[in-house]
């Protein structure tokens, strides 16, 4: 059931992606928007979370999440396929790509997951909204 929540939420983010562009890069640092536990059930205890990811890979979490690894991608039209290795064996899959709205507005996003967690970030400095309860 897990595996199918994740497929759903990166498929959904793949829909969510403006077509005809340049893949978005992951390098950057980004900051939590959303987090929930791989069945998407939210988690309001995870709301300080930064990930920064360098141009070469190298990967940080911290605040309410850390963890150090590698990040590698893969573009896949106009997204970024991503997989993300934090040391003590811990994997995330992922995505980035644009999130467009329908006012035309579109904006990054990166989305990792993996069966504890699925977690959605914004660039630093992008206004972070609360979703609807």
């Amino acid at each position: 059931m897990r595996k199918v929540c994740m497929l759903f939420c990166l498929t959904a983010l793949l829909l969510l992606t403006a077509c005809g562009g340049r893949p978005v890069s992951e390098a950057g640092i980004w900051v939590l928007e959303s987090a929930a536990d791989g069945g998407g059930t939210p988690l309001p205890e995870i709301r300080d979370v930064t990930c920064t990811i360098e141009a070469g890979g190298a990967l940080t979490l911290s605040g309410d999440l850390t963890g150090e690894g590698s990040c590698s991608g893969q573009d896949v039209d106009d997204t970024r396929m991503l997989t993300v290795e934090l040391s003590g064996g811990v994997s995330f899959t992922g995505v980035c790509g644009l999130r467009t709205y329908d006012s035309g507005a579109s904006t990054p996003v990166l989305l990792l997951s993996n069966e504890d967690y699925i977690l959605s970030f914004l660039p630093q400095g992008t206004e972070v909204t609360s979703l609807p309860a």
